[in-house]
């Protein structure tokens, strides 16, 4: 194994790049359980990298992004919450001026 740093962009595109290449293999090499490096397909070797990788790497990124995503997703709802909130109150008194202007 060689451990490097990846951008998510890069890790997402050359997952996506594999999942395609696994994607063409034969449904004769899924049935074939060798799976030593130096006698089988790159589209099997991109099989064995996406079962291998998504457990272990890939899908704890996607998580994370997923994680940070939904956080940013709850604080634009407290947003919008606070914006309606504010609002409705200052229409509220809008309201309750001009009704007391109007009866006086």
């Amino acid at each position: 194994w060689e451990h490097t740093n990846q951008s998510f962009r890069h890790l997402g595109s050359d997952f996506a790049r594999r999942v395609g290449t696994a994607a063409s293999a034969q449904s004769d090499e899924h049935d074939d359980a060798n799976f030593v490096l130096d006698e089988i397909s790159q589209e099997k070797r991109d099989i064995a990298y996406v079962f291998e990788n998504t457990i272990r790497y890939v899908q704890p990124c996607f998580d994370q992004a997923v994680a940070i995503y939904e956080h940013q997703m709850d604080d634009f709802g407290e947003l919008a919450t606070t914006l309606t909130s504010v609002s409705a109150g200052v229409t509220a008194l809008l309201v309750l001026i001009l009704a007391a202007s109007a009866l006086r």
